[in-house]
C-alpha cells in the first residue's frame, strides 16, 4: 500500500504540475529571451553554456531553489541530482555516490571549489568538510554525472560537484533553530569602492548528539568479544557537532583573491571499533585559499590559479571500553584490556597547486588548452594509545596503561609527499548550429604511481528547435590516496596500505535526449560505465586488512529520468521529478545499490510573499542490505523587504530509516534520526 500510496501522489503532482503550466499566462519568446530561461554552466567544457549543448550530462542547483527546498547544507540541496546516494561512513562523514557506485569515502567524485579541486588527499573524498558546508554562501552548485577527468583530473571519476561562492551579498543576519539543540547563526556583508569589491561570510553551527539507540553492535556479533556481554557501554550514537566557517575575499581589476577557512568537530556516531562510544570525536581544520587572474586579450582569453589548501585532522577514538576481553579464534590467544583501548591520530596536509589555462576561438572552433602543477605533503603524523607492547614468544604482547602515550617508533600514516602535472587539450566545434563535436585528451603524470591518458568524444544533434540528442564517451581515472598507499592501522585491527596499487581507471558510454522550453525540460539519459582495477578493502582470516586492487572488471549502468514545468512571471513556481534505475555487475565491488531512486520537488507561490515547498524522495532496497524508505519535507517561506521568515518540517512521517555499514560491525546498520523542526530568521540590513 505504500508504494500504491507514493505512486498516487507522484500522478497527482504531475498532473497538477502540467495543469498550472498550462493555465498559467504563457507568451512566446524570441531566441534571445529564450537563452535567459536556460541553465547554464562553466563545469562541462570550460566556460558558460547550456546545460543542453553541454558534452556532458550536467545538472544546476541554484541559490534560489536551494533557498526554496529549504536546504540545511550542501548535502541537502545535492539530495534531488538524479541518481545521487547519500550515505554514511563509521566516521560519521557523508557518503556521496553517483550511478551505483557507493564507496565509503566518496573517493569516486570529485568536488570543487570555484573549480578548483578540494578532494582531501589522505582519503580521496570531499565530504570530509564539503557536504558540511553551509548554503547561504552558496551562488549555484553544478555537477557531473560521469566522468570528468580530461578536464580535472584524479577523482573526477563517476561525477563532479562544483561548489561555486557568492562574491556579492545582501548584508544580512541569520539565525537558525531546530529539534536537537540545532543552532546556527550566519552573518554576511559586502562592500564596493570604485573598482575594488570586499566580502565576508561568517557561520557557527551548534548541534546535540540525536542520541539514536544502537541495538546491537561488534560486542553482539563477532566471536572475538563473546566473553564481552556483561561490560557496561554506551548503546547510542554521538552525533553531536561544532562548525565554524570564514569565507572572505576581494575583486580588484583583473584579481580576485578567495580565502576559506573552516573548524569542524564532531563525534563519531558509531565509533571506529564497531563498539559504540560517546567519548570518540573527530576534529579537523581546513584553510583554503586561492588568488585567480583572468584578461582577455583580442580573441584569447587567459585564466590563471595560485591555490594553497592545508588540512589538520586529529582523531581521537575510545576503540574499546574497560574491561575489553580478547580471544584470538585461530592461535587461542588472549588480550585483556583493563583500561580499555584508547588511541589519537594527527597529521597535517599541505596542497600547492597552480594551473593555467587558455581559450580561443577560430570559425567553428573554440579551443580549451591547460596546464596544472600540483604537490601535495603528508607532513608530522602522530600517533597516542594506552598501549605500551614488548616483546614476547606470542604474537603480540602489551602493557595496559590508563592514560595515551606517544608511540614515536609507529606512525598510523607514512609522512609522504606526490607531485603531479598535467595538460589538457580540448577542441569543440559546431557544424551550421546543427551538430556540436568535442573532442579532448588530458595526460597526468605522477611520481608516485605514473603517468594516465584519458580522453573524452561527445555529439550533440540539433533535430529540432530545442530538441537535442547526445552522444558521449569520456574516461576516468583516480590515483590512489595517501591512505590506501601508505596507512597502518593499530595491531588490535590492522589495516595496511598499498604502495604497489595501480590507479582506478573507467570508460563510460551515454545516450541522452534533452528537450528545453521557457517553461518546460525533460531529459532521458542511458549509461553504461565500466571500470578497471577498482581499489577495495580485503579482509584476510585474522581480521587483517589490505588495499588491493580488483582483479576483474566491474560495470554499472542504467537510466536517468528528469522532468520540469515552470509557471509563474519568472518561473519561480516548478515541479520537477526525477527517477534513476540504477544496476551493476560484480557484487563485491558495489556493496550497496539502490535500484530505483526517485526525487519529487513541488515549489508554489502564495500571494507575493508566501511559498510552499514540499520535497519528496523514495531509495528503494540497497541489494537487501537496508530496507527502502523514503522521506518527505515541508517548507514554508514567508518573504519580506526587510528579511525571511522560513518553518522546515523535514521528514515529516518520522520514519526511521538505515545507512549500510561498510563495516558489518553493526548488525542494525546505521539508524537515521527522524522528525526535525526547523526555524530560521533572516533579517537584511
Amino acid at each position: 500500500m505504500r508504494i500504491v500510496f507514493w505512486i498516487f501522489l507522484i500522478l497527482v503532482g504531475i498532473w497538477e504540475g502540467n495543469f498550472l503550466a498550462r493555465a498559467s499566462e504563457y507568451q512566446e519568446t524570441s531566441p534571445e529571451e529564450e537563452i535567459l530561461y536556460l541553465e547554464l554552466a562553466n563545469i562541462a567544457a570550460g566556460h558558460p553554456q547550456s546545460t543542453c549543448k553541454a558534452p556532458s550530462t550536467v545538472s544546476v542547483i541554484s541559490a534560489e531553489r536551494i533557498r526554496d527546498m529549504g536546504a540545511r547544507t550542501v548535502l541537502d540541496a545535492l539530495r534531488l541530482v538524479p541518481g545521487l546516494i547519500t550515505g554514511m561512513d563509521i566516521q560519521g562523514i557523508p557518503i556521496v555516490s553517483l550511478r551505483g557506485v557507493y564507496s565509503p569515502g566518496s573517493e569516486r567524485i570529485l568536488f570543487l571549489l570555484d573549480g578548483i579541486p578540494v578532494n582531501n588527499n589522505l582519503i580521496g573524498g570531499g565530504t570530509l568538510f564539503f557536504t558540511d558546508l553551509s548554503v547561504d554562501k552558496i551562488e549555484r552548485i553544478e555537477i557531473i554525472r560521469g566522468p570528468g577527468s580530461v578536464l580535472y583530473g584524479s577523482e573526477a571519476f563517476t561525477g563532479v560537484i562544483n561548489i561555486v561562492l557568492k562574491k556579492e551579498f545582501i548584508d544580512q543576519f541569520s539565525y537558525r533553530r531546530g529539534s536537537y539543540d540545532i543552532d546556527e547563526v550566519n552573518f554576511a556583508w559586502d562592500k564596493t569602492f570604485n573598482d575594488f569589491s570586499f566580502w565576508f561570510d561568517f557561520d557557527h553551527r551548534d548541534q546535540n548528539s540525536f542520541s539514536l539507540p544502537i541495538k546491537h553492535d561488534r560486542f553482539d556479533s563477532n566471536p572475538l568479544f563473546v566473553q564481552n556481554v556483561d561490560i557496561p557501554r554506551y548503546r547510542r550514537t554521538s552525533d553531536w557537532l561544532r562548525r565554524e566557517e570564514f569565507y572572505t575575499g576581494f575583486s580588484l581589476h583583473n584579481f580576485i583573491f578567495e580565502s576559506f577557512y573552516v573548524n569542524h568537530a564532531d563525534g563519531l556516531s558509531y565509533n571506529l571499533s564497531g563498539v559504540s562510544s560517546d567519548h570518540s570525536r573527530f576534529a579537523r581544520q581546513k584553510f583554503w585559499s586561492a588568488l585567480f587572474y583572468e584578461r582577455e586579450i583580442s580573441s584569447f582569453l587567459w585564466q590563471s590559479v595560485l591555490n594553497f589548501d592545508y588540512t589538520y585532522i586529529d582523531l581521537y577514538a575510545d576503540f574499546y571500553p574497560s574491561g575489553t576481553f580478547l580471544v584470538d579464534p585461530e592461535t587461542k590467544a588472549e588480550y585483556f584490556f583493563p583500561y580499555g583501548l584508547k588511541w589519537r591520530r594527527k597529521a597535517d596536509f599541505y596542497r600547492y597547486r597552480f594551473e593555467n589555462k587558455v581559450q580561443f576561438s577560430f570559425r567553428k572552433h573554440h579551443i580549451l588548452a591547460g596546464l596544472v602543477f600540483q604537490y601535495d605533503d603528508l607532513d608530522n603524523p602522530k600517533y597516542y594509545e594506552n598501549v605500551v607492547p614488548y616483546p614476547c614468544s606470542l604474537p603480540y604482547c602489551f602493557y595496559n596503561i590508563p592514560d595515551l602515550k606517544r608511540i614515536s617508533n609507529f606512525d598510523w600514516i607514512s609522512p609522504e609527499n606526490r607531485f603531479y602535472y598535467s595538460f589538457y587539450l580540448q577542441d569543440e566545434f559546431s557544424f551550421r548550429d546543427v551538430l556540436f563535436l568535442t573532442f579532448g585528451i588530458r595526460y597526468d603524470n605522477y611520481d608516485d604511481i605514473g603517468d594516465n591518458i584519458s580522453f573524452r568524444l561527445a555529439a550533440i544533434l540539433s533535430l529540432l528547435d530545442n530538441l537535442y540528442l547526445k552522444f558521449l564517451y569520456g574516461e576516468g581515472f583516480r590515483a590512489p590516496s595517501f591512505r590506501e598507499l601508505y596507512i597502518r592501522s593499530c595491531p588490535v585491527m590492522p589495516r595496511f596500505g598499498n604502495p604497489n596499487l595501480d590507479p582506478e581507471t573507467m570508460s563510460s558510454y551515454e545516450f541522452g535526449i534533452f528537450y528545453n522550453k521557457k517553461n518546460f525540460e525533460t531529459s532521458l539519459t542511458f549509461f553504461y560505465q565500466k571500470y578497471k582495477d577498482l581499489i577495495s578493502l580485503v579482509p584476510d582470516k585474522y581480521l587483517n586488512f589490505f588495499y588491493e586492487n580488483f582483479s576483474d572488471d566491474a560495470s554499472t549502468y542504467g537510466l536517468e529520468l528528469e522532468i520540469k514545468w515552470f509557471w509563474g512571471p519568472v518561473r519561480n513556481n516548478y515541479f520537477t521529478f526525477s527517477y534513476a534505475y540504477l544496476d551493476h555487475h560484480d557484487i563485491h565491488a558495489f556493496y550497496a545499490v539502490p535500484y530505483n531512486v526517485f526525487f519529487l520537488n513541488l515549489n508554489q507561490y502564495f500571494l507575493p510573499r508566501f511559498s510552499v515547498n514540499y520535497r519528496l524522495s523514495y531509495i528503494d532496497d540497497w541489494n537487501d542490505k537496508v530496507d527502502s524508505y523514503s522521506l518527505s519535507d515541508l517548507i514554508f517561506h514567508y518573504f519580506h523587504p526587510l528579511g525571511e521568515l522560513r518553518f522546515g518540517v523535514y521528514n515529516i512521517f518520522d520514519k526511521k530509516y538505515h545507512y549500510p555499514d561498510f563495516t558489518r560491525f553493526y548488525p542494525g546498520n546505521y539508524l537515521r534520526p527522524g522528525r526535525i523542526f526547523e526555524l530560521k530568521f533572516v533579517y537584511y540590513f
